[in-house]
């Protein structure tokens, strides 16, 4: 299904069930920790000089600086929520 038509039916469903949809972007969302609340900066705003906290170390897990390892895909989309949540204040 393409992206377009899924988000359309997403946003159709949530009016619905009385859901509020919000999209957001999701750049640097993979890229920065969200155990350590590394900075995400929107897409085409990055400061010259960020740098994220931790890394990723092989496909689908994520270092943070202190060592702690997670999974890659539950911190980006930690992330992401982490940028609903500032659209919703």
């Amino acid at each position: 299904m393409p992206t377009a038509k899924l988000k359309e039916r997403m946003a159709q469903l949530c009016q619905q069930y009385g859901l509020k949809f919000i999209e957001t972007e999701e750049s640097y969302t993979s890229k920065s920790s969200f155990l350590e609340g590394d900075f995400l900066p929107k897409f085409g705003e990055k400061p010259e000089r960020w740098k994220p906290s931790g890394r990723r170390v092989s496909r689908g897990m994520y270092r943070t600086k202190n060592g702690t390892e997670v999974n890659a895909d539950i911190n980006g989309a930690a992330n992401i929520l982490r940028k609903v949540e500032i659209q919703l204040s």
